[in-house]
């Protein structure tokens, strides 16, 4: 009798089938990128390795690498995910590797690992549906290039697609997420005030060296001398983001001693952060002592000071406006 190969074939189908309904999947929401919402279902933005876990996913039990910048105060840790019962979704491409990286313990980027040219189109056309076209394209290297949206919030996130090219095919693909947590971590207006109740930044005294100080900035500084005095300053290099602001921060000694540090950035004229940031103020530590109006042909000024008369160091909030611009400043300094 022939025997029939039914039963074979049968059993491989079922055997593909379960193998198909082991695999996890978790779809990656791309339309909570503009929301500054959850990317992956329970992990909010600069979560942390606890949360992922909780979350369900799989994390390697060792780090795949880790990085330290005692300079910057910053400890990096990335952790890999490549379990063949779990895979993300994205824009209906399945991703089998991919990369969380924690810096400091919050979780700061996300790269997915595209699986062809194929799901690069697609996850590319689908965040322009989403969100337009995006803000710009940056070369990485000679052979990659990336397409790249970014999005503002409590924590600003900035999404990329990268491609990698060799003889000008597309031979490597990933999309890539990050978070930025940098400006609550610069300058928190509830860190302004020490245990004795004087307004300082941070846990830092004034009168504190600058190798005592910067290596407690977490940020790439800038140094900028005056010409005609001991007076020097440190400037973040790159911007980051404050109440929706692309802020600077400014760290100012005098004989290499910590007197004042603010935050400074531009704002549109009605936009109404000023306000807010004086209501937060307000709340935390009270009416200010004095309020001033300056001003004339070239510029006003509205100036709220703390700490007036009783503390070793003044807190100031002040709104400038000129005939080019309106800026905001906020910051501590030591009493003169």
């Amino acid at each position: 009798m022939k025997k029939s190969a039914f039963f074979p074939v049968v059993f491989l189908v079922l055997a593909f089938v379960f193998a198909a309904c082991g695999v996890k999947k978790e779809e990656l929401r791309l339309e909570a990128l503009g929301e500054n919402g959850a990317l992956i279902s329970g992990v909010t933005p600069c979560g942390t390795e606890e949360e992922v876990r909780k979350a369900g996913i799989p994390l390697s039990e060792e780090p795949f690498g880790t990085q330290s910048d005692e300079e910057k105060g910053l400890e990096s840790v990335t952790y890999l995910v490549q379990d063949e019962k779990f895979a993300f979704e994205l824009a209906g491409c399945e991703v089998k590797s991919s990369f969380f990286q924690f810096v400091n313990g919050k979780l700061s980027n996300i790269t997915m690992e595209l699986p062809d040219g194929v799901s690069y189109e697609t996850v590319n056309q689908e965040m322009i549906a989403l969100y337009g076209e995006p803000v710009n394209g940056e070369k990485v290297d000679e052979r990659s290039a990336m397409t790249v949206w970014e999005f503002p919030g409590e924590y600003p996130v900035r999404a990329a697609v990268i491609e990698r090219l060799e003889e000008e095919q597309l031979v490597a693909a990933s999309f890539q997420v990050s978070y930025v947590w940098f400006g609550e971590e610069l300058f928190s207006l509830e860190e302004l005030r020490n245990e004795n109740g004087d307004f300082q930044y941070k846990d830092i005294p004034f009168g504190s060296s600058s190798e005592e100080v910067l290596g407690e900035i977490p940020v790439e500084l800038e140094k900028m001398e005056a010409i005609d005095s001991a007076a020097v300053s440190y400037y973040t290099k790159e911007k980051f983001e404050f109440y929706g602001c692309d802020a600077t921060l400014f760290l100012e000694f005098n004989e290499d001693k910590l007197d004042a540090v603010q935050v400074h950035f531009p704002v549109k004229e009605g936009d109404g952060q000023f306000q807010e940031i004086l209501d937060e103020l307000t709340g935390l530590y009270g009416e200010a002592d004095e309020v001033t109006d300056e001003g004339g042909e070239l510029f006003t000024s509205e100036i709220y000071l703390w700490g007036k008369d009783t503390d070793a160091a003044h807190l100031q909030a002040m709104l400038l406006k000129t005939k080019s611009d309106v800026s905001v400043s906020i910051a501590v300094f030591a009493r003169e």
